[in-house]
């Protein structure tokens, strides 16, 4: 597996091979007129997956257009193992607490759910490949 700048290779285990956009991979969450030129007036358009989640994050890079150093709350959903670790360089996360939780649900037991972490980081620092508003990659500067 390549190493991204910023990024720790020893927690790739559980990763697997889909790795985070990054800053030459993916667009800012502060800018994404470089991701489309019309996205803050057409940010509809760039729905693609559930509404419920989208919608409310649409409305969170609206408030962060501009603003590079503004901070938001990310999360990400782990092994019970890597819980302790917190969310690190390279690592996929969401706005969306939702999002995160569905993708640490367990398909027939509760009680192995993955558990949900969270950090506050800054627009300027999470990277989106346009392909889902709920998944970015964060890569601190």
């Amino acid at each position: 597996m390549a190493a991204h700048k910023n990024v720790n290779e020893d927690q790739f285990g559980h990763r697997m091979e889909h790795t985070a956009p990054d800053p030459e991979s993916g667009f800012p969450a502060h800018d994404l007129t470089s991701m489309a030129s019309d996205y803050y007036q057409n940010p509809h358009y760039y729905e693609y997956n559930d509404a419920g989640i989208e919608r409310p994050v649409r409305k969170l890079l609206k408030g962060l257009k501009g603003s590079p150093d503004s901070a938001l709350e990310v999360y990400r959903s782990v092994p019970p193992e890597h819980a302790d670790k917190g969310i690190r360089p390279g690592d996929w996360v969401t706005p969306s607490k939702a999002y995160a939780e569905g993708h640490g649900m367990h398909a027939t037991d509760p009680s192995q759910d993955w558990p949900v972490i969270s950090q506050t980081v800054k627009a300027k620092d999470i990277y989106t490949a346009g392909d889902s508003l709920a998944e970015w990659g964060w890569h601190p500067s």
